[in-house]
């Protein structure tokens, strides 16, 4: 018999027909079997078109077709609604569902059907050997068909097969996509390390850098020539801080899990400092609530995950459009129906732009660091990536809906917090102008600059160089009256760190203001230290007035 061409007996006995649809060649497999064996039962009992496919949609309300042939020939797959089509009946319980004749007057409403000009129809549920629903497997001829000759048989064994093929290829599936996200994450973390090592000497240049620009800013105020320079130096030291920032961030987060802000304070704040800077053409709307929606989220971490979401979807809009922001209360019940409730968060904010959209295919990747789709230049590759692990340290969600010509929208989850927390301080027992200041500091730029702007705003300052040195000038003045008030000191410094330096002070002088810089947090439970009165963890390269806020926040308490 030849294979190609079955004589007609073949349609009278199941069995040859089951050998000759089934019987591919071993080196055959998944996706190819499938289409094979499609291939081979259409043709055997002329059927126009045949589909496989699988419930889709957020209630199942689709079908999308894995394999789709017609006329012998395999198309572009295609998504349609299932409501009103024999599929419906298929997937809803009828094992094999058929229809010899005049099935577009059986199902008036399936379009597909009627773009078609089918007449007869066969379809039957896929099935996993445990039982699991797969998929359906579908063939429809312009003609009538004539149901006996053992069609029903042969459709039955081909759906067994089909279904365990396409379980198979569901699991070998599953097992590459395990596979690629454990060498992704790999793959992350050796380049978290070696971020994390580059950020942090980057962040001390930065220092020394921003530290004697802001001295300069501060003598050279009156020289109107002079100062627009110094104010270049530090817009560009800034700009490349938040970068590194963000490589930190996505590297290591570290999350102050102690700290709640408003969230609508901070939609309200960004867009009075950043829509003037937008094009006119983008329209800024906000949707808020009147009472604060307080977050469990350090405010600049906020800052950073709003402000990358505002500037990506304005990059979305080159030719204008609506930039919209809305948060707002979402009961805890509506968030585990969307995203399970392993997920108690219920603070949402939604960011959405009617921009250019994302296909399907960047829309994997658009969290992967350094991916970007903006021109050689434009983009760093890492706002969405900074956005989602800020996110995920706070034990939040962030998730993305778009699709090519019809804008995005990122939905963000957070955990909601009582109240906001503001302690009154209360002043201390000796005058700002006789304060005495030790700084450990092994960076020669940084304890200058650092220094100077301290002794400029009338703090007694004492230089240690190592945490050795800084150790030994405690001991040396502790419990006298030039006892030191409070410690800046480098975390990583010769002989001694500032982290050890920090566990003796605690001990021998509890009441003494300490604070510890780093550009490294990653080696420090921040929580922990901040967690005691006075004491406080801040980022290098930080800007010299921040400093002197934190010190005084720390000396007044």
């Amino acid at each position: 018999m030849n294979s190609s061409e079955p004589e007609s007996q073949t349609l009278s006995d199941p069995l040859q027909a089951i050998t000759h649809i089934c019987n591919v060649k071993q080196s055959v497999y998944g996706i190819h079997y499938l289409k094979e064996i499609m291939r081979r039962f259409a043709e055997l009992y002329q059927f126009d078109y045949a589909l496989l496919g699988q419930p889709s949609g957020a209630k199942g309300e689709l079908v999308q077709t894995k394999l789709l042939l017609a006329h012998g020939t395999f198309q572009e797959n295609i998504s349609y609604e299932l409501d009103g089509t024999p599929c419906e009946h298929v997937l809803g319980g009828d094992q094999i569902c058929l229809h010899d004749r005049d099935v577009t007057l059986a199902f008036p409403r399936d379009a597909l059907l009627q773009e078609m000009g089918v007449s007869s129809y066969v379809g039957s549920r896929l099935l996993s050997p445990e039982g699991d629903l797969l998929g359906l497997l579908a063939f429809m001829s312009e003609r009538p068909i004539v149901l006996g000759d053992g069609l029903c048989t042969v459709l039955d064994f081909v759906s067994s097969r089909a279904g365990m093929e396409l379980e198979r290829e569901n699991l070998n599936r599953q097992s590459q996509d395990r596979a690629r996200e454990e060498n992704r994450q790999i793959r992350l973390a050796s380049l978290g390390q070696l971020v994390n090592g580059v950020a942090h000497d980057f962040n001390n240049l930065l220092a020394g850098i921003m530290g004697h620009a802001e001295l300069l800013e501060l003598k050279l105020k009156n020289n109107e020539e002079a100062r627009p320079h110094v104010e270049g130096v530090l817009r560009s030291a800034t700009r490349a801080k938040h970068i590194t920032r963000q490589l930190l961030d996505f590297a290591q987060p570290q999350a102050n899990h102690h700290e709640v802000t408003d969230v609508a304070q901070v939609i309200e704040e960004l867009q009075q400092l950043v829509v003037p800077t937008f094009n006119s053409n983008i329209k800024f709307e906000t949707q808020l609530p009147a009472e604060p929606l307080i977050a469990k989220i350090d405010g600049s971490h906020l800052q950073q995950v709003l402000l990358n979401l505002m500037l990506n979807a304005k990059d979305a809009m080159p030719d204008g459009g609506i930039l919209k922001i809305s948060a707002a209360i979402a009961p805890v019940e509506s968030v585990n129906q969307t995203i399970g409730p392993e997920y108690p968060h219920n603070i949402r904010f939604i960011v959405a732009d009617t921009g250019t959209g994302i296909d399907t295919e960047n829309m994997n990747h658009i969290f992967d660091p350094f991916f970007t789709t903006k021109e050689v230049g434009k983009g760093t590759g890492m706002g969405l990536a900074s956005v989602h692990s800020i996110v995920q340290t706070y034990g939040g969600v962030v998730t993305v809906d778009s699709a090519p010509g019809e804008g995005t929208s990122f939905t963000v989850l957070l955990t909601a917090a009582d109240s906001l927390v503001d302690p009154m301080p209360t002043e201390s027992s000796r005058p700002s102008s006789q304060k005495r200041l030790l700084l450990a500091e092994d960076d020669e730029a940084i304890a200058t600059t650092v220094s100077e702007f301290l002794t400029l705003r009338g703090y007694t300052v004492l230089v240690a160089r190592d945490g050795l040195e800084a150790y030994q000038l405690v001991n040396q003045f502790n419990g006298s009256a030039e006892a030191f008030d409070l410690i800046i000191a480098d975390l990583n410094m010769p002989k001694m760190s500032g982290k050890e330096l920090l566990d003796h002070v605690a001990s021998s002088s509890p009441k003494t203001g300490f604070i510890i810089a780093t550009g490294d947090p990653s080696r420090l439970d921040v929580k922990a230290i901040e967690q005691s009165a006075g004491h406080a963890v801040m980022m290098k390269p930080f800007s010299l007035a921040s400093l002197v806020k934190k010190v005084s926040e720390i000396l007044i308490r």
